[in-house]
């Protein structure tokens, strides 16, 4: 089983399929990160979806983690969400009931009060989130 975990003091999100308490060692002694509060939050199967989810919430939360491509990169969100804001492009997003259009993703999460990463769930068209606080959404172009 593949667990995506979450130090939020270090605002890191990774994943491992090995003992967490070993993997939080590593964290703490090794890399000298702040591993309270460090706590699991989703668990997968295969690699992949794990990896998926982990991309997701990276990006959605933005954290600091390793995101799986064709290579591993490091991720330097926010450096690159302040420094270089043209290399972030945010997709605006229209709610298809009632006409609002938000900048971001975030954006209109923020003004719902909801949890990070619905909508997105929603947007891509995920079985279990057909509706996001009851309304239909989607990419403004």
């Amino acid at each position: 089983m593949y667990k995506v975990y979450v130090l939020p003091n270090e605002k890191y999100c990774g994943v491992t399929k090995r003992d967490l308490s070993k993997r939080l060692w590593e964290h703490k002694n090794i890399s000298k990160r702040d591993i309270t509060n460090a706590h699991i939050i989703a668990e997968f199967e295969s690699k992949e979806e794990a990896l998926r989810f982990e991309e997701e919430y990276q990006i959605t939360n933005v954290y600091l983690g390793y995101i799986y491509g064709n290579n591993w990169r490091k991720i330097q969100s926010d450096k690159c969400l302040k420094d270089k804001p043209s290399t972030y492009k945010q997709k605006k997003i229209q709610c298809i009931d009632n006409g609002m259009i938000f900048n971001s993703v975030r954006e209109c999460e923020r003004y719902f009060n909801a949890k990070s990463g619905n909508l997105t769930k929603h947007l891509k068209g995920h079985i279990q989130h057909k509706t996001f606080k009851k309304l239909k959404f989607k990419y403004y172009e």
